[in-house]
């Protein structure tokens, strides 16, 4: 550090030879020096973040990790998910699908042509861009439709994704029943095997319905297992989040979606009912597992969805974020537009 002499650097060389003599004056000098010298310990500038009360490599260390806003924009030539490949943006990819997944099929034809704005959190480390973090709003405007998701608090603290009238987005049913059955023809629990006549617990329901009905998945997940296992035939695992699986058994055969390592939307055919391995008749054996723990699938089917409204003050709110997201992506569009003279892409 650069000395300064401070203001009173003469008067106190004046009178030092006293102040060797005085202990009294001697403290007076010393109290004089601490004072003229405290500027010069203090920041620079009170909002300068250049004082040793913050070091810079801590600010610095701030602004390069952590989370930034940002926006991406485009037109759908094929698929959805095959324009965010070309960026580099799967990951975005199955985020946005599976948010709007009950009002439109991004992979579909009719949104061929469709232009899309999505503003989401990225995720940095050290100045670089990482993971993909929350999305905060996506519009998808087609010839016909828009497709809209915001997401917004509401004044319990719940985080859910609205469109611009307040409908909640994510509205489809919590899960939905695997196939179109005649009966139940095994309930959950213990019974006779049908085979080996001998008193075992049975993990599942089974579901009886003609060879080659479709069977869907229940919810959104990733294909865990897909292939023959014993007894239980053509299976399908699929594991689904909060910890929870779901097996299909005794399936003719297993689709394409119901590959292993295939991501899953509810509702996607996996495979067909038959009766493969131990089985007396075409039917579908589906359980479900929660948490390593076989549930009662029938009781877990029932299970609703939670109703998500607004009030009419949360509406008001929910319509200002709106504003606010769709400010935030126009700025940023016209920012990229600036400095690559491309026009920016508008709904």
């Amino acid at each position: 550090m650069r000395f300064v002499k401070p203001p009173f650097f003469h008067l106190l060389q004046r009178f030092r030879n006293q102040a060797r003599r005085k202990p009294a004056a001697s403290l007076l000098i010393a109290a004089l020096l601490v004072l003229s010298c405290l500027p010069l310990l203090a920041d620079e500038d009170e909002f300068g973040l250049e004082g040793p009360a913050v070091p810079s490599r801590l600010v610095r260390g701030e602004q390069e990790s952590g989370k930034r806003i940002a926006t991406l924009a485009g037109t759908i030539s094929s698929t959805f998910s095959g324009e965010m490949s070309r960026k580099n943006m799967s990951a975005l990819a199955e985020k946005v699908k599976g948010l709007l997944a009950s009002r439109v099929d991004l992979d579909g034809a009719s949104v061929k042509g469709a232009s899309y704005r999505i503003l989401y959190e990225e995720r940095r480390d050290d100045g670089l861009a990482g993971d993909t973090g929350e999305i905060l709003a996506v519009e998808v405007s087609t010839a016909k439709q828009r497709f809209n998701a915001y997401r917004f608090t509401n004044a319990r603290g719940r985080i859910s994704y609205y469109d611009e009238r307040g409908g909640a987005v994510m509205d489809r049913p919590l899960f939905l029943q695997p196939c179109d059955y005649e009966r139940v023809s095994s309930e959950f629990g213990y019974r006779r095997h049908p085979i080996s006549r001998l008193i075992r617990f049975h993990g599942g329901v089974d579901l009886a319905a003609p060879s080659g009905t479709p069977v869907r998945a229940v919810a959104d997940g990733t294909v865990a297992f897909s292939g023959r296992n014993g007894g239980a035939g053509n299976m399908v695992t699929i594991s689904h989040n909060g910890g929870m699986a779901t097996q299909y058994l005794h399936l003719s055969r297993v689709t394409t979606a119901g590959a292993f390592g295939s991501r899953i939307r509810q509702g996607d055919v996996i495979g067909y009912v038959g009766s493969t391995g131990s089985s007396t008749g075409p039917h579908l054996d589906f359980r479900v597992i929660v948490d390593g723990m076989l549930r009662d699938p029938l009781a877990t089917l029932k299970t609703q969805a939670p109703k998500r409204s607004l009030t009419p003050a949360e509406l008001s709110g929910l319509l200002a974020k709106i504003d606010l997201y769709r400010s935030e992506v126009d700025n940023s569009l016209f920012r990229v537009a600036g400095i690559s003279n491309r026009p920016a892409v508008s709904l």
